[in-house]
């Protein structure tokens, strides 16, 4: 069966209203400490592709992706180091190169949360085994490398609903590495209904992400 990538896109975004990861593009501006009117998870295709996907703004992040392989959909967080015009390879590396530094603190401390999900790469067009998931031990010297955390189905067995809740179960994760590494790794140890997300600014409780997520000068400074 063909699978068309930007229906499945299209409907995850649309479901995504009753996920954590739904608010991803809000995150995004709190983290970054940037305006806009921005909401949503926004997942898009780039344009003249049909096999990948990933999160609006995440080309130089650690970014929500979706991918076909084969006969199947990946889902989940990857690294890409793939050259554009805009991002040639040494300023992909100068961007990533210290969140990858952030993800691995992360996994050291926290791989056991991801035991049931599989990590693998891709160096120069060669796909891995899959092996389980810990710190980035591939060589991002290597050429061309795109390096995935997450699961994957088969277009018979797809649920998107499963897609959104492993989105939600890597959040912190993206969290961690996108915020500098300023928080301590102690906050992303939360029970899965310890964690809500508010839109906008409060101070009312300490599990929102206005909370947790002030602008990450002034949690460097203080």
């Amino acid at each position: 069966m063909t699978i068309d990538l930007r229906s499945v896109v299209a409907e995850l975004n649309t479901l995504a209203e009753d996920y954590r990861v739904g608010n991803l593009q809000q995150l995004r501006r709190k983290i970054q400490c940037k305006s806009g009117n921005y909401r949503g998870m926004r997942l898009q295709v780039p344009k003249n592709k049909h096999d990948y996907a990933f999160h609006w703004g995440g080309r130089k992040e650690l970014q929500f992706n979706l991918g076909i392989e084969h006969s199947r959909i990946r889902y989940g967080l990857a690294f890409s180091f793939e050259s554009s015009r805009t991002y040639p390879l040494p300023e992909l590396r100068r961007l990533l190169f210290p969140k990858v530094g952030r993800y691995n603190q992360y996994m050291e401390r926290n791989a056991d949360r991801f035991a049931n999900m599989k990590m693998w790469d891709w160096v120069d067009d060669q796909r891995s085994a899959d092996y389980q998931p810990g710190p980035v031990t591939t060589d991002l010297y290597r050429g061309k490398v795109f390096i995935f955390l997450g699961r994957s189905s088969t277009r018979d067995n797809w649920n998107p609903h499963e897609v959104l809740k492993t989105f939600d179960e890597l959040l912190p994760l993206y969290e961690y590495v996108e915020s500098d590494g300023s928080l301590s790794l102690k906050l992303h140890r939360w029970d899965e209904t310890e964690f809500s997300f508010k839109p906008g600014c409060t101070n009312k409780s300490s599990r929102t992400i206005a909370k947790l997520y002030p602008c990450i000068s002034n949690l460097i400074n203080s």
